[in-house]
């Protein structure tokens, strides 16, 4: 397992080791509240169970969360033939309040995908709220992307570099952003409101349906990339955002030198 996943067991395991901790001191308070007749044992212990059962679910959220990014990382990489799939740094899903981001690139551009836990009985006013801050979010993480790009050309050397005879002019990568709502189903309102937005909105299960624009360039694109170039462009990027590379190898992303020179993504 990768490191976030295993992040995600150490939490399961600490909130079941609080909930068994919280039950036997809670038992023992029952105890000593037959024993000494002290109103306060029970109370005490009322309180651990609560607790106890606090903790359960938590202990249960993380599961199901971890269970979700496992099978989003799945049929991510089932779907990676054509694409090259990045796993960013936990400090970027943290400051956007994303249970995890992944970068992914391919001939029709990037596509920056937030997971997104929300529980089924979250009310449609706070869920449309999440959702709002999730696409800030999103249109945010592609604007600093652009700047990465940004910043790999001013620090690229002046000199000629060998381009390829169709290789003119510098290749405009289209920039998309797509939320994937864990534990709770994908309603088409919020859908509709997502799109208005210029963000994609999906369940885990059909993420490989709506990554079609990176497989398939679009017809506006000034030059879509090749195969050597959004593999180039990955392994920069992972390397500048020191990123996890899922698939395909990193071995098989090809050289990073001077891919991120040669692209502007555009939002």
């Amino acid at each position: 397992m990768g490191g976030d996943d295993q992040v995600t067991g150490r939490a399961v395991r600490a909130w079941l080791g609080t909930a068994l901790l919280a039950a036997l001191v809670s038992g023992a308070a029952f105890r000593a509240t037959v024993t000494t007749g002290v109103p306060g044992y029970r109370m005490a212990a009322t309180l651990l169970l609560v607790l106890t059962g606090w903790a359960l679910a938590a202990a249960a959220e993380s599961y199901q969360i971890g269970r979700a990014l496992q099978e989003l990382e799945r049929r991510l990489a089932g779907a990676s033939s054509g694409l090259a799939v990045l796993r960013l740094p936990p400090a970027w899903s943290r400051r956007r309040g994303w249970s995890r981001g992944y970068l992914l690139v391919g001939p029709g551009g990037v596509m920056v995908a937030a997971a997104l836990s929300m529980a089924e009985s979250t009310r449609r006013g706070g869920a449309a709220r999440r959702l709002q801050r999730a696409a800030a979010g999103l249109r945010e993480a592609v604007r600093q992307l652009k700047a990465q790009v940004q910043s790999g050309e001013q620090e690229a050397p002046h000199r000629a570099a060998p381009v390829q005879p169709d290789a003119r002019a510098p290749a405009r990568v289209p920039g998309y952003g797509l939320i994937v709502l864990l534990r709770r189903r994908v309603h088409p309102d919020e859908r509709q409101r997502m799109r208005v937005l210029g963000v994609g909105l999906a369940n885990v299960e059909h993420v490989p349906e709506v990554l079609g624009p990176l497989l398939r360039p679009p017809a506006e694109a000034v030059r879509p990339l090749q195969e050597q170039e959004w593999r180039a462009l990955a392994a920069a990027l992972a390397q500048r955002l020191d990123a996890d590379v899922l698939a395909p190898a990193a071995a098989e992303l090809g050289p990073a030198t001077g891919a991120l020179r040669h692209h502007q993504v555009r939002a």
